[in-house]
């Protein structure tokens, strides 16, 4: 049992998704790429308030998916 606990542990951080703060996410022809590099963004965005980071939303192949939230100040 605890063979099967520590592969499904190894399973789970293995496929755990990718995290982006906003500020290092640029926009080109629609598509969202990580700052200084032609990588798509894929994983969770997420934005610093203060020592707070707060999730925005998923992207998938450099679009928006799902619901997103914005901040206004």
């Amino acid at each position: 049992m605890k063979r099967l606990l520590l592969i499904g542990l190894f399973i789970s951080v293995g496929f755990s998704q990718i995290e982006y703060n906003i500020n290092d996410i640029i926009e080109r022809d629609s598509v969202h790429y990580k700052k200084y590099s032609d990588e798509l963004v894929n994983g969770e965005v997420f934005k610093m308030f203060g020592s707070k980071k707060v999730p925005l939303g998923l992207m998938k192949k450099g679009k928006k998916d799902g619901k997103w939230t914005d901040w206004y100040e």
